[in-house]
C-alpha cells in the first residue's frame, strides 16, 4: 500500500458514525466505504462410534401369592306350573333379575291346542369369594455391558 492510499479499515469510528447524517450537497467530503461481513453457521448430524454394549436377556421365575376376587355364578331354578291355554309361542323375557322361560306342550283335545304347562324362572344368585392363589410367574432382566472401543 503506497503513502496516499488510505487503508479501507484504518478509520476512524466517530468520524463514520458522524458522516451517516446526510452532509449538505455543495460540500465535497472524502466517501468511506466499509466492507460489510457475514457469518453463517450450520449444525449437523455427524454419525461416530462412542462405545460398544453387550445387551444379554434372560428369564427368571420366581414365586408370588396374590389375592384375587373369584366370581362364581349361580343359578336357582324354581319351576311354576300354570296349565294356560295359549294362542301363541312367547319368547323368553325377565322379571327383575329373573330370566323367564315359557315352557309349552301341545295336547290332543278334540282340537289340538296350544297350553303353556309351566314357566322356568330362572335367578342369578352370584358370588364374590376373595382366594388365594400360588403360581411361579416369568418376567425379562435385562444386563447391559459397555465394552470400551
Amino acid at each position: 500500500m503506497t503513502r496516499n492510499q488510505r487503508d479501507p479499515y484504518d478509520f476512524d469510528i466517530d468520524a463514520v458514525f458522524d458522516e451517516r447524517s446526510p452532509a449538505p450537497a455543495d460540500t465535497d467530503q472524502d466517501t468511506i466505504n466499509i466492507a460489510l461481513a457475514e457469518e453463517t453457521m450450520e449444525a449437523r448430524i455427524v454419525e461416530r462410534q462412542q462405545g460398544k454394549v453387550r445387551i444379554h436377556t434372560s428369564v427368571e421365575t420366581q414365586r408370588v401369592k396374590a389375592s384375587v376376587d373369584l366370581h362364581a355364578d349361580e343359578y336357582v331354578v324354581e319351576r311354576h306350573e300354570v296349565n294356560e291355554d295359549a294362542d301363541a309361542r312367547r319368547e323368553p323375557w325377565y322379571e327383575g333379575d329373573s330370566l323367564m322361560i315359557p315352557v309349552y306342550e301341545e295336547v290332543l283335545v278334540t282340537k289340538t291346542q296350544l297350553v303353556l304347562r309351566e314357566v322356568i324362572r330362572l335367578r342369578n344368585t352370584g358370588s364374590i369369594e376373595r382366594v388365594d392363589l400360588k403360581g411361579v410367574v416369568r418376567r425379562d432382566v435385562v444386563d447391559i455391558t459397555q465394552i470400551d472401543a
